[in-house]
């Protein structure tokens, strides 16, 4: 079902990942897609997944403050474990329930 928004999702319990090959101009790009849900638990393996990444995604919710805190712990791990020329995105999501937002 490739591009097209559908609501229903399986929460990530763990790790999940989603390799796709796009086409920028005339090069095919490779996106590996690690979602480790953030949780404490799999810190420890998470590192192997981006250690040569060349970008990275921090998402949050902006219904939840904890995890807008967790980003410095985020942040300074990725420091410590890229390149230091990585790519660094902040996302924050469920942007849908704004009525919710806590994160301004």
């Amino acid at each position: 079902m490739a591009n097209k928004f559908t609501p229903d999702h399986d929460v990530t319990v763990g790790v999940d990942f989603g390799s796709y090959h796009i086409r920028v101009e005339d090069q095919l790009i490779k996106l590996q897609i690690w979602d480790t849900a953030g949780q404490e638990s799999f810190r420890s393996i998470t590192k192997i997944f981006y250690r040569s990444a060349d970008a990275v995604i921090l998402g949050y919710s902006i219904t939840n403050r904890e995890s807008f805190e967790h980003l410095k712990d985020w942040l300074r791990e990725i420091q410590t474990q890229c390149d230091p020329e990585v790519i660094v995105f902040l996302v924050g999501n469920k942007a849908d329930l704004e009525d919710e937002r806590v994160i301004t």
